[in-house]
């Protein structure tokens, strides 16, 4: 009855769940054989919720919810954190599309109209991209029957619609004919004026002609755009044009555009929380962009199962490349459920800090210390990839529709061939001496590819290691706890927050991770050559890189620090130091009703409890100790990671003399070092003491 109400909820219709259950709606097909008009009468449908309803028919009718004619096809599905394969069957390859696929998985796994689907092959190549190619059958996209498919879901705003132009038709046809071959689709001869029209005007005549829309046809190897006449393009009444298909941008995003703050998890992160994430995946590309990483990539495929994760940040740590949208999708969606699989949550605690999941992104930065860490020990075998090169062989122009020919492992365009053959020009290596076109064979598992991919793609590295296993499907026990991952992040200063006027000293190299405003993260590149107060950042939640400068920053901010001897994740609002006692008359008996427990016991218990307390809440301070007893004193930095005191204070043993006012002064000193580098910071001092003076 579910999906029953997903059919009803995607045509709003959902307000006559009852009433279609009342008459004894059971499955879809009921709303085929069984509901008429005088029915939809009765139940008081509107006009406009009639149409809605024939709508709705026609495309369960289209999804293959009826019987009809067919060889048994199915499809099998899985995502994130679902334990099994699942399946789509009675679908039609002739008809069904991808489009059709997306679909039905949002009606099966009740996903809800605000979220959409995206497809990927199983070995993490992007399926969905292309809206235009998504209106395709499965014959056509090569999708066979038992094939599995790897769906991530993700708020609707994510995926860009391209818009859809509708060129009017001239009501007077053109005088010369010009033939035009689209891309996997054939001959067309269109009527144009060559003397009058531009490339503009034919592709609109073609759009009219084929029904493709205008903006997925694009001229090869001419200009597009610009209103140059056809014959000064030099195109005649006997040339062949050529017109590749594709909805996408002419090629990957660049750097900008990937690390820009566009797209949104599934659980929305705090602004903060998305700078942090972007902020640290552009300083690990800075760092890290070699073959090196394939371990940190191997250990993230073996924790999450996802292909598509994997194959992605391949791409953009080891090869520069920063792939489709959906690709970004992939590493958000993906990195948010890693993360929160990592830190500490309500329902999984792995320390004293629970982290809401609002507030994931903004720990990025341990997650990653965590992942590369842990790496270190992992095997890279699982990261094999074969480049497939989407030039032709001969040529080097992009792939359309691409051949081989008996003899020869390179993929080439099937134009070049043939103006070969028409040339009576040798192939080199070809083994048919007399090359004809029927002896060329279609490269489907490239043409596959340049339908998901940008036209101007030039190569895709695709995952070979299929045998390397599923990955835990990002079920991950950390083997850590929080404040152990903190202490992790320490070795990487490239992920811990700089204060601005660090940044002033001769000889401070990039990447480094810099607030530039309360809640926006961005990434240090290089000082400005110009001015020693000005840097340059590239801002993610903006898209740009920028100039900053540092001591104004550094004023706004109230952060006067000049180097990292405190590493923490902001500017604080509070420092508190804890000074606890631990002199000898600490070990005396606590209550007379319990003989067990010492004072000392009893402190501990507070400073826990008070921990406890502290690390619930996503508070604004950060926390130091002083142990004072026998001839010491011991100071532990302060920090926002509370529970790293946590061993240290249940290690302690009552001893020696008291030397409280030696405490309270070295704790004025370190409260007043935090003042001159956080002037408006409040400042307290708790001591947890019997008040006994010994000795």
């Amino acid at each position: 009855m579910e999906k029953i109400y997903a059919l009803l909820e995607v045509s709003r219709l959902e307000s006559f769940y009852n009433k279609f259950l009342e008459l004894g709606v059971k499955d879809e097909k009921d709303f085929i054989d069984s509901i008429d008009d005088e029915t939809l009468k009765e139940m008081g449908l509107s006009q406009v919720e009639k149409k809605r309803f024939e709508t709705m028919r026609t495309r369960i009718g289209k999804l293959g919810s009826v019987n009809k004619s067919m060889q048994n096809f199915s499809v099998k599905y899985t995502f994130p954190k679902c334990s099994e394969l699942r399946e789509i069957n009675d679908m039609d390859p002739s008809q069904n599309t991808l489009e059709d696929l997306m679909l039905r998985i949002a009606i099966q796994e009740n996903i809800g109209t605000d979220k959409a689907v995206c497809l990927y092959t199983v070995d993490g190549m992007p399926l969905t991209d292309d809206s235009f190619f998504n209106t395709w059958c499965f014959n056509d996209r090569h999708i066979e029957n038992g094939n599995e498919i790897y769906a991530i879901f993700t708020p609707k705003e994510n995926i860009q619609t391209p818009v859809k132009s509708n060129p009017q038709s001239r009501q007077v046809p053109g005088a010369d004919t010009v033939r035009c071959h689209i891309m996997l689709k054939g001959d067309y001869e269109i009527k144009v004026n060559l003397d009058t029209d531009n490339l503009q005007d034919l592709r609109n005549e073609l759009s009219n002609e084929t029904g493709i829309p205008a903006h997925v046809l694009h001229a090869k190897d001419e200009e597009e755009g610009g209103g140059t006449l056809l014959k000064d393009l030099g195109i005649s009444s006997q040339s062949v044009l050529h017109f590749s298909l594709s909805s996408l941008n002419d090629k990957y995003q660049d750097k900008p555009a990937f690390f820009n703050s566009d797209i949104s998890a599934s659980i929305p992160q705090t602004m903060k929380g998305m700078s942090v994430f972007l902020s640290a995946l552009y300083a690990i590309h800075m760092r890290h962009s070699d073959e090196q990483f394939l371990k940190v990539i191997a250990y993230i495929r073996k924790l999450t199962g996802c292909n598509a994760l994997a194959l992605a940040l391949y791409q953009i740590m080891c090869k520069g490349e920063f792939g489709t949208r959906n690709q970004k999708v992939a590493v958000v969606e993906g990195l948010y459920l890693l993360f929160r699989e990592l830190l500490p949550s309500f329902t999984k605690r792995n320390g004293l800090r629970v982290i809401e999941d609002h507030e994931v992104f903004e720990y990025s930065t341990i997650c990653w210390a965590y992942l590369m860490s842990q790496a270190k020990e992992n095997s890279q075998h699982s990261e094999l990839y074969a480049t497939m090169r989407l030039t032709c062989e001969g040529s080097g122009s992009n792939l359309c529709e691409p051949v081989r020919i008996p003899g020869i492992a390179s993929v080439y365009e099937r134009a070049f061939i043939l103006d070969k053959i028409r040339d009576e020009q040798r192939i080199p290596n070809c083994t048919e001496d007399n090359l004809k076109e029927t002896s060329l064979q279609r490269a489907i598992n490239i043409e596959k590819i340049l339908m998901s991919l940008p036209r101007q793609t030039q190569y895709f590295h695709q995952w070979i290691a299929y045998d390397c296993g599923h990955g835990h499907n990002f079920q991950v026990n950390p083997e850590k706890t929080y404040e152990e991952m903190t202490v992790g992040l320490t070795v990487y200063s490239h992920l811990e927050l700089t204060p601005p006027l660090q940044l002033t000293k001769f000889g401070m190299e990039g990447p480094r991770l810099i607030l530039i405003d309360e809640d926006n993260c961005a990434v240090y590149l290089s000082p400005n050559k110009g001015q020693q107060s000005l840097v340059q950042v590239f801002d993610c939640l903006a898209g740009k890189e920028k100039a900053v400068n540092v001591i104004e920053l550094a004023n706004r901010l109230k952060d006067a620090r000049t180097d990292q001897t405190n590493k923490i994740g902001g500017v604080p609002e509070e420092a508190i130091l804890v000074l606890v006692d631990a002199s000898s008359s600490m070990a005396a008996v606590c209550y007379k009703q319990d003989q067990t427990r010492s004072r000392l016991d009893a402190v501990k218990q507070l400073f826990l409890a008070f921990m406890d307390r502290t690390s619930a809440y996503s508070f604004h301070h950060i926390i130091g100790l002083v142990k004072f007893g026998g001839r010491c004193l011991e100071f532990h930095e302060f920090t926002e990671t509370v529970g790293v005191f946590q061993g240290y204070v249940n290690s302690l043993e009552a001893c020696g003399v008291t030397p409280l006012y030696d405490a309270l002064n070295l704790g004025i000193s370190k409260l007043s070092d935090v003042k001159k580098k956080f002037p408006d910071c409040r400042l307290r001092m708790l001591c947890l003491s019997d008040g006994n003076d010994e000795g």
